[in-house]
């Protein structure tokens, strides 16, 4: 369960494949997955998204 999070009401996704945040200057992003897919992530979301991110990110960096 803590692999996947939902970004947007319509949509949840697997941490493991987000390969990339990118603002859309309105408070919402777009998120790129490994296999090519681009979602959106709505402005409610993407608080914890970011979170989560950061925090895989900062554990990647730990065992480095």
């Amino acid at each position: 369960p803590e692999q996947f999070i939902r970004i947007h009401k319509s949509c949840i996704v697997n941490l493991r494949y987000v390969v990339s945040l990118r603002s859309r200057q309105n408070g919402d992003y777009d998120v790129a997955l490994a296999d090519g897919t681009a979602l959106r992530v709505s402005r409610i979301y993407a608080p914890e998204l970011k979170r989560h991110l950061a925090s895989l990110v900062s554990q990647h960096d730990s065992l480095v």
